[in-house]
C-alpha cells in the first residue's frame, strides 16, 4: 500500500461521513383540509369576526393564496382534483359517490411507491377508495361531524408521535365542520350570540324550509344561522392547532410542507335562498382557502392574488419534494408565486357541476367576469331540491363582473357580448382539449349509497 496516499484516503473518507451526516432527511408533507369553508369567513381573508386566530398566525408563516378555486361544489370530485391533479373531467370523479379508476394516479400513491409512510384521518369521502394509505382512520358511525372531527384530530395527533421516524410521511386530515347543520359545539354556541336565549341549534329541516319557501325569513333568524356557522369555525381552529401544536413538539415543523386548504365553501343564503354547495357554481362556494407553509422555502407572509386551481397543489407538492410528477397532471407548480406574478399561468379558470355528465353547466372565471354556461337550461336537483320541488335555478347563460359585483347578484349577460364571446370561445378550447381526454367513473356501492344519503349529499328518490 502506498502510505503516501493514506492522508488523501482519509480525508476522502471524512468528506464523504460529513456529508453523509449533514443530509438533510426528506421533506414531509402534512395536508389538513376542512370541509365547506368558505374562505371570507377567516380572518386571513378579511372577516371581521375572530372565527381563526389559529389559522391566522399559521397563515403569517407561509403564503397565502387569495384567489384559489375548486373545479367542483362537491367533496368527491374537489379533493379528488387535490389528490390527482387533474380536472373532474379527466379523472371522472364528478359527483359524491363515483369511483376513481385506478389508471389515475394519486399523490399518496405516488409517495408511497417512494418510500413514504401515509396516513389518512377522514371525516368525509370515508367510504371512497383513497388509494395509497398505509393507515387510514374512518371514524365510527353515525354521522356526527363533531365527534368525528375530534377523532380523527386525537388519532393524527397521536399517529404523528408513533410514526415511523426514518422515514418521511405525508399525512392527511380531513375535517367536517363548518359542515351543514351548522351545530358547533354546546360551549361554543353563544360565541357570537352572547345574549341570545332558547334553543340555538338549527336543524336540516327549517334550512330546507327556508330554500325550498317563499316566505320572508326574519333577519335574526339568518344572523343566527350565520353565527352557527362562524361558531363552527372556532371549533375546526381550535382543532387544527392542536395538529400544528403536535407537529412542533415532535419537532417536525422545520421539516414539513403543511397545506391548509378546504374543498370547496358554501351557499350561506347568497343565491337562491340556499344553505349548502354542490348545486352552485358561485364564488361563495368555488373559492378555496389555500395556505401553505415550508420553511426555508415558501417566504412567510407571502400573499398571493393571482388566480389558481386546486388542481395546481399536487403540481407544487412534487415540485417543492424536488420529485418529478407522474405524467397527465393537469395543473401547475404553484412555486413561481412565491417570488412574483407568474405571467405564463393560464388566465381562464372552468369549472362545472358534471352530476348531468352528457350536458354539464359550466363556468369560466378570467379574473374580472364570470360566466356561467347553461343552454339546456338544467336546474341541478341535490338535496333539498327534487324533480317534483324544482332544482337550483340557474338562468340559461349568466355572466357577472367580478370586480364591481364581487357577491355575483346582477346578471350582466346582455350588456357585454363581446365578453360573453370570448369567454364562450375559451371555454370551446378547454373543451376540445379535455373532451379526448374525458374519463369515467364507477357506481357508488350500497354502503356508499347509504353514508351519502346520511350527509345529505343525495336523496331517496335518486338511482
Amino acid at each position: 500500500m502506498n502510505l503516501h496516499a493514506l492522508p488523501r484516503i482519509f480525508a476522502l473518507v471524512l468528506v464523504l461521513f460529513l456529508a453523509a451526516c449533514s443530509e438533510q432527511p426528506r421533506p414531509n408533507v402534512l395536508f389538513v383540509s376542512i370541509d365547506t369553508l368558505r374562505a371570507d369567513r377567516l380572518g386571513a381573508y378579511g372577516y371581521e369576526r375572530a372565527t381563526s386566530p389559529n389559522i391566522d398566525a399559521f397563515v403569517r408563516e407561509g403564503a397565502l393564496f387569495e384567489n384559489c378555486f375548486a373545479h367542483h361544489g362537491s367533496t368527491w370530485p374537489s379533493l379528488t382534483s387535490i389528490l390527482t391533479g387533474k380536472f373532474p373531467l379527466v379523472h371522472g370523479v364528478r359527483e359524491n359517490g363515483d369511483m376513481l379508476e385506478a389508471a389515475h394516479r394519486t399523490l399518496p400513491e405516488e409517495l408511497a411507491a417512494r418510500g413514504y409512510q401515509t396516513a389518512a384521518f377522514l371525516t368525509n369521502m370515508i367510504e371512497a377508495p383513497n388509494r395509497g394509505f398505509e393507515h387510514k382512520f374512518l371514524p365510527s358511525k353515525p354521522f356526527d361531524d363533531l365527534r368525528w372531527d375530534r377523532e380523527a384530530t386525537t388519532e393524527a395527533v397521536r399517529w404523528l408521535g408513533a410514526r415511523d421516524p426514518s422515514r418521511p410521511f405525508f399525512a392527511w386530515l380531513h375535517l367536517m365542520q363548518p359542515h351543514k347543520p351548522y351545530h358547533p359545539p354546546a360551549e361554543l354556541a353563544k360565541v357570537f350570540e352572547p345574549e341570545l336565549q332558547g334553543a340555538w341549534r338549527v336543524s336540516d329541516q327549517a334550512l330546507d324550509e327556508i330554500t325550498l319557501g317563499d316566505f320572508a325569513v326574519p333577519e335574526p333568524d339568518l344572523a343566527h344561522i350565520q353565527a352557527q356557522y362562524d361558531a363552527q369555525l372556532v371549533s375546526v381552529d381550535r382543532l387544527v392547532k392542536e395538529v400544528l401544536d403536535a407537529l412542533a413538539a415532535n419537532g417536525l415543523a422545520e421539516n414539513t410542507l403543511v397545506v391548509l386548504f378546504s374543498d370547496h365553501g358554501e351557499e350561506l343564503f347568497d343565491h337562491h335562498r340556499y344553505f349548502f354547495h354542490s348545486c352552485s357554481l358561485y364564488d361563495g362556494v368555488l373559492r378555496n382557502v389555500l395556505v401553505m407553509r415550508f420553511p426555508g422555502r415558501i417566504p412567510a407572509g407571502r400573499r398571493i392574488a393571482q388566480q389558481v386551481a386546486e388542481t395546481d397543489i399536487a403540481p407544487t407538492v412534487y415540485q417543492l419534494l424536488d420529485l418529478a410528477p407522474p405524467r397527465g397532471l393537469q395543473g401547475l407548480s404553484l412555486e413561481p408565486l412565491f417570488a412574483a406574478d407568474d405571467p405564463k399561468r393560464p388566465s381562464i379558470f372552468v369549472g362545472e357541476y358534471g352530476k348531468f355528465a352528457d350536458r354539464p353547466i359550466w363556468a369560466v372565471r378570467d379574473g374580472r367576469y364570470k360566466y356561467i354556461h347553461n343552454p339546456h337550461g338544467l336546474k341541478p336537483t341535490n338535496p333539498p331540491y327534487t324533480a317534483k320541488s324544482g332544482g337550483f335555478p340557474y338562468e340559461d347563460y349568466e355572466l357577472y363582473d367580478l370586480v364591481a359585483d364581487p357577491g355575483e347578484t346582477r346578471n350582466v349577460f346582455a350588456e357585454h357580448p363581446d365578453v360573453v364571446e370570448r369567454l364562450r370561445r375559451e371555454l370551446d378550447a378547454w373543451l376540445a382539449v379535455n373532451e379526448k381526454l374525458k374519463g369515467s367513473a364507477g357506481e357508488m356501492d350500497a354502503a356508499t349509497r347509504e353514508t351519502m344519503k346520511q350527509l345529505g349529499y343525495i336523496g331517496d328518490d335518486e338511482h
